[in-house]
C-alpha cells in the first residue's frame, strides 16, 4: 500500500509540474515594437516571439491598418486592447488561446490608455484573386463565413500546408485554422438562469436534473457529487462539486471542487480544489490546490499548491509553485516561483527567477536569477546577481554582488561589497602573493584572496635555523589604497606552531601553541603586480608547551616586553616584531 500510495504522489506531483503553472496568458508580459505594419503582421509577429496563440477568422481583420506602437514589459491584454482600438474587434481567452472576433465585446476606446497606437484604417486595395466577404448582419448573430472557406479542424498545425479555398496571411501561417466550435460555442451558449436550490445526490439526479448545467444556484447541496453552471452563494457536497463557469460563494466538499472559469470567494476541501481562471479569496485543500491564472488570496494545501501569480500567501507541507509572486510560500519541501516581491520560506529550497525587494528562507538551499534583499539557507545559495545580502552555512555563489556574502565559502564573479568567510573566491577581485621574513619566522609566505576591503590569508613560516620551528596559519585583512603607488594593509594572523621541524616529525602537535600576529604594513607599488612592504607587528604567542627543562611555552619569540604563566599551564608571551617583504 504504501508503495501504491507513493507512486499515486509522484504521479500527481509530475501531472501538476506539467500544467501551464504560467499560464495567465492575458497577463503574460512581453514587448513589442511595431512601425507601420497591418494588424496582421503584428499578431504573427507575437505569435512568433512569444508562442501567443491566436485564433481568427482572416476576414474579420481590417484590411490594411496601420499599427504604430513600441511597449516594453507589458501585459498582453493591454497589448491586444491598443491593437484593437480603433477595430470593430473584440478578444476572450480560451485554453490558453487568445480568440478574436467582430462578436465578442471590446473595449471602448476610453478604457484604453492615452498611449494607444494610432491605426490607421485605409481602404483595401482589391487583388485579383481575393476571395470576397460577405457583409454582416447588422445584429448580433452566427459568424458569416468568407465564401468558399471551410471550416478548419482543430488539430491543424501552423506548420501543414493550407487549403487553397482558405484565405492565409500574406507570411503564411495559419491563423484561420481554429476549431469553429469555439467560436459557436461562444455566441450561442445560453446565459445561465437564477435558481434559488439546488439538492441532489449526484448529477443528474437532483430536482434541476439533467439541466443542471444551465443554472446558477444560490444554494446547492449534494450528498455525492453537485454539478451546475455556477455558483453565488453556498455549495456542499460529500465528495465533490462542479461548476461549469463560475463561483462568488464558498463551497465545501469531502474530496474536490472544481470551476472551469473565476472563483470570488472560498473554496475548501479534503483533497483538491481547482479554478480555471483566477481566484478572488482563497482555496483550502487537504492535498493540493490550483488556479490556473491569478491568485489574490491565500492557497493552502497539506501537499502542494499552484498558480499563475499570487498577490498573497501560499502554504503547502510538500512545496509551492507559482508565476509572479507579490506575498509570501511558504513551503516544508520548497517553492518555485518566477518574479517574487515579497519572500519565499521553505525547510529545503526556493527557486526564483527574480526576487524585487524581498527575500528567500530555506533550510538547505536558495537559487536566483537576481534578487534585491536577502538570501539565506541553511547549505548554500546561487544567484545571477545579489544586491543585498547572501548568508549561508556553507556556500554562497554568485554573479554579480553589491552587498555582502556571508558564509564558509563564498565565490563571486566582481563584487561592489564585502565577502566574509574562510575562504572567498572574487573572479575580478583581490589576489596576491607575499614572501616576507620576520623576527620570528626567518622564511614566510602567504596568499591572500578576497577583496581589497576584506580578503583572506593563507599563511605558512619556519624557522631556517634550529631548532627548525615552523608553523601554519589563517587569518584575514585589508588594504587600503593611499595613493596610486601607496599601499596600506592591516593583517591579523594566527599560527599553530609545530616545536619539532619538518625533518624530524610531520605529526600534528596537539598541545595549545598558538602564534597571534597583527601587521601593520606600508606597500609602495613598483609595477602593477609587484610591490615591496615592510612594517612592525604586534604578537601574542599563546602556549602550553613544556620543554625537556620542564619549562612551559614556547620558545620562539626572542624579545617580549611581556611573559607570564597562568596556573602552572599557559604561558602567555607578547612583544613588537617587523615584517619585510615582497608582495606580488
Amino acid at each position: 500500500m504504501s508503495f501504491l500510495y507513493k507512486t499515486f504522489v509522484l504521479g500527481w506531483l509530475f501531472l501538476c509540474l506539467s500544467l501551464p503553472v504560467l499560464g495567465q496568458v492575458l497577463q503574460k508580459k512581453i514587448s513589442v515594437s511595431f512601425n507601420e505594419v497591418s494588424l496582421q503582421v503584428a499578431l504573427e509577429e507575437i505569435h512568433t516571439q512569444h508562442g501567443i496563440q491566436f485564433s481568427y477568422f482572416n476576414n474579420d481583420l481590417p484590411a490594411a491598418p496601420v499599427v504604430k506602437l513600441q511597449l516594453k514589459d507589458t501585459p498582453l491584454q493591454e497589448v491586444l486592447d491598443r491593437l484593437l482600438v480603433s477595430t470593430s474587434l473584440g478578444y476572450t481567452e480560451h485554453n490558453g488561446r487568445i480568440i478574436i472576433s467582430k462578436n465578442l465585446p471590446r473595449k471602448s476606446a476610453s478604457a484604453v490608455p492615452a498611449s494607444a497606437p494610432e491605426v490607421k484604417q485605409e481602404a483595401p486595395r482589391p487583388k485579383p484573386q481575393e476571395v470576397p466577404e460577405e457583409s454582416a448582419p447588422a445584429e448580433a448573430g452566427p459568424i458569416i463565413e468568407p465564401v468558399q472557406v471551410p471550416t478548419v479542424a482543430p488539430s491543424r498545425d501552423f506548420s501543414e500546408a493550407p487549403s487553397p479555398n482558405v484565405v492565409e496571411p500574406p507570411s503564411g501561417l495559419l491563423y484561420a485554422s481554429v476549431d469553429r466550435a469555439i467560436f459557436s460555442k461562444l455566441e450561442t451558449e445560453p446565459e445561465p438562469e437564477i435558481n434559488p436550490v439546488h439538492v441532489g445526490i449526484i448529477y443528474p439526479m437532483s430536482n434541476l436534473g439533467a439541466d443542471s448545467r444551465q443554472y446558477v444556484n444560490r444554494l446547492s447541496l449534494h450528498l455525492l457529487i453537485g454539478y451546475s453552471a455556477g455558483l453565488e452563494g453556498f455549495e456542499a457536497s460529500s465528495i465533490g462539486n462542479i461548476e461549469n463557469n463560475y463561483v462568488k460563494g464558498t463551497q465545501f466538499s469531502g474530496i474536490f471542487n472544481v470551476v472551469n472559469h473565476s472563483v470570488q470567494g472560498v473554496q475548501a476541501s479534503g483533497f483538491t480544489n481547482f479554478s480555471g481562471d483566477s481566484v478572488r479569496g482563497a482555496q483550502f485543500g487537504g492535498f493540493s490546490n490550483f488556479a490556473r491564472n491569478h491568485l489574490h488570496g491565500v492557497q493552502s494545501a497539506g501537499f502542494g499548491n499552484l498558480a499563475g501569480s499570487i498577490r498573497g500567501f501560499q502554504t503547502a507541507g510538500f512545496g509551492n509553485i507559482s508565476g509572479e509572486l507579490q506575498g509570501a510560500q511558504f513551503g516544508g519541501f520548497g517553492n518555485i516561483a518566477s518574479h517574487v516581491r515579497g519572500a519565499q520560506f521553505a525547510g529545503f529550497g526556493n527557486i526564483a527567477d527574480s526576487i524585487g525587494r524581498g527575500a528567500q528562507y530555506a533550510g538547505f538551499g536558495n537559487i536566483a536569477g537576481s534578487i534585491k534583499g536577502i538570501q539565506a539557507a541553511g547549505f548554500g545559495n546561487i544567484a545571477n546577481r545579489i544586491e543585498g545580502v547572501q548568508l549561508a552555512g556553507f556556500l554562497n555563489t554568485a554573479g554579480y554582488v553589491k552587498g555582502v556574502q556571508l558564509g564558509f565559502i563564498n565565490i563571486a564573479d566582481s563584487m561592489r561589497g564585502v565577502p566574509i568567510g574562510f575562504l572567498s573566491i572574487v573572479k575580478h577581485g583581490h589576489r596576491s602573493l607575499e614572501l616576507w621574513t620576520a623576527d620570528d619566522f626567518e622564511a614566510n609566505i602567504a596568499f591572500k584572496t578576497g577583496v581589497e576591503r576584506f580578503y583572506n590569508i593563507f599563511a605558512a613560516g619556519g624557522q631556517v635555523q634550529d631548532p627548525n620551528r615552523w608553523g601554519i596559519g589563517y587569518g584575514f585583512g585589508a588594504q587600503w589604497r593611499l595613493s596610486n603607488r601607496l599601499r596600506l594593509n592591516t593583517d591579523a594572523i594566527s599560527y599553530h606552531v609545530f616545536e619539532k621541524g619538518i625533518d624530524e616529525s610531520w605529526d600534528w602537535e596537539p598541545e595549545l601553541n598558538q602564534l597571534n600576529k597583527f601587521r601593520l604594513l606600508a606597500g609602495w607599488q613598483f609595477a602593477r603586480h609587484f610591490s615591496i612592504f615592510a612594517g612592525p607587528t604586534y604578537n601574542v604567542m599563546v602556549s602550553q608547551v613544556e620543554n625537556a627543562e620542564g619549562q612551559i611555552g614556547s620558545q620562539l619569540p626572542r624579545h617580549t616586553f611581556y611573559d607570564e604563566t597562568f596556573r602552572g599551564r599557559t604561558n602567555v608571551k607578547m612583544w613588537i616584531g617587523f615584517n619585510a617583504g615582497v608582495r606580488f
